[in-house]
């Protein structure tokens, strides 16, 4: 009678673990992104819920018999086995779980935390490699350096929680007007930077032109919690300052340095507008 209830209990301990493994099972696939992975867990789920049944069938059998060496055994095997679908469920869900932290952790050390766009070091690092590709394959490549117009006033006025909120809806509408291809970042308080690769400097002229007539068209609308006002509309403009890889361009940084001279150029002339460095 003994080793019938012992059984039973191991083979009813071995039933828990499985339908354990199945909350757990059934947690990673709500988690999983798209593709073939869900497909591939959903069958994983459906076994290990079919296992669970017979987990459970086999431990009301066992309580009405008294249990052989042989039928011990398989008690203990079941339980194992139980045991390592369990840890290995549990394994998955540590890793992935720990890869899932690595690549927020990435998305993070390359993006501006206020704006959402790249960050300066990132987009250093992405000018460099761009710029030896355009180089080595003589591809043409230009960059924009944007700065808002009178930006101060908006911190001075509303403060500068409210400035980085008008900045981060500024880059918005800059990243819906580009391409997948271009390379925005952060530059400073009121600057962006774009990396156009692949992009001569007559189209680069009309995107220019572009960004800026989309940021002057646009009236925004900037909730503004801090000081208790439902939405602030606000308008603003932007200068722009272009340069672009010529022969006598030998470091990555010289585009920058062009764009800003460009930019106090564009700034110089009356803001809102956009000046070619050289022209």
């Amino acid at each position: 009678m003994t080793s019938t209830l012992f059984s039973a209990t191991l083979a009813l301990a071995s039933t828990g673990l499985m339908v354990y493994s199945i909350l757990l099972a059934a947690r990673i696939f709500k988690q999983l992104p798209s593709g073939n992975f869900p497909k591939w867990w959903k069958l994983l789920l459906v076994l290990i819920i079919g296992l669970a049944i017979c987990y459970f069938v086999f431990a009301l059998a066992i309580s009405k018999r008294e249990p052989d060496s042989l039928m011990q055994l398989v008690v203990a095997v079941f339980f194992f086995g139980a045991v390592f679908v369990l840890l290995t469920l549990q394994l998955f869900m540590h890793t992935f779980t720990s890869m899932e932290k690595t690549g927020w952790l990435t998305r993070n050390s390359i993006l501006d935390e206020q704006s959402g766009i790249y960050n300066l070091r990132y987009f250093e690092m992405r000018l460099n490699e761009e710029f030896e590709r355009a180089r080595r394959y003589n591809h043409p490549l230009t960059l924009f350096l944007i700065e808002i117009d009178n930006f101060k006033k908006t911190s001075n006025s509303y403060g500068r929680i409210m400035g980085e909120k008008v900045f981060a809806a500024i880059c918005k509408l800059i990243k819906e007007g580009s391409r997948a291809s271009d390379i925005i970042a952060r530059y400073g308080g009121d600057q962006l930077i774009i990396l156009l690769p692949n992009t001569a400097l007559f189209s680069a002229r009309k995107a220019a032109e572009k960004y800026r007539a989309i940021i002057e068209d646009k009236v925004l609308d900037v909730d503004d919690e801090d000081r208790a006002v439902i939405s602030v509309r606000l308008n603003y403009t932007v200068s722009i300052g272009v340069s672009a890889l010529q022969n006598d361009v030998k470091r990555a940084g010289e585009l920058i340095r062009r764009a800003d001279i460009a930019l106090y150029k564009a700034k110089d002339r009356g803001r809102n507008r956009v000046a070619i460095y050289g022209e």
